[in-house]
């Protein structure tokens, strides 16, 4: 709620549809959040199991509010992107992630420093990837 309280607060109309605005610094929001958590945990699979006491033993899928509300997939899904994020390399990573927020090629080559027809050939190699990753080739 706090995320989307100051998310509200900051738009102005400049920044286009109101809708899309909120989700997507809300996103960030908890994003930026969860860094810490995904820190401590990045290492650790959400289904290797976690000793508390003898004889007794459960899995971080068992603490996700996922396990209970029928996410599972959802989850899996997240998992996987972590993963292919992981494979990939850092420029890529940063132009993938750049994409996905809804930033223009020409904003994108300012940032970077580089062309558009460059971020082109980067994002076909980027999407190459993915299909590898997800065997969809």
């Amino acid at each position: 709620m706090e995320a989307f309280c100051c998310a509200a607060q900051s738009y102005r109309p400049s920044y286009g549809d109101l809708e899309g605005y909120l989700a997507e610094q809300v996103q960030k929001k908890l994003l930026q959040e969860n860094r810490p958590y995904v820190a401590a945990y990045r290492d650790r699979s959400l289904d290797q199991p976690l000793r508390q006491e003898e004889g007794e033993s459960f899995c971080l899928y068992d603490t996700s509010s996922a396990a209970c509300a029928g996410g599972i997939d959802e989850l899996e899904d997240r998992i996987m992107l972590e993963q292919f994020l992981k494979s990939i390399s850092h420029q890529e990573r940063t132009l993938f992630q750049l994409l996905r927020q809804g930033d223009s090629l020409a904003g994108i080559a300012g940032e970077l420093g580089t062309s558009e027809s460059d971020l082109v050939r980067l994002a076909r190699q980027i999407g190459r990837k993915r299909r590898s990753f997800y065997g969809e080739e």
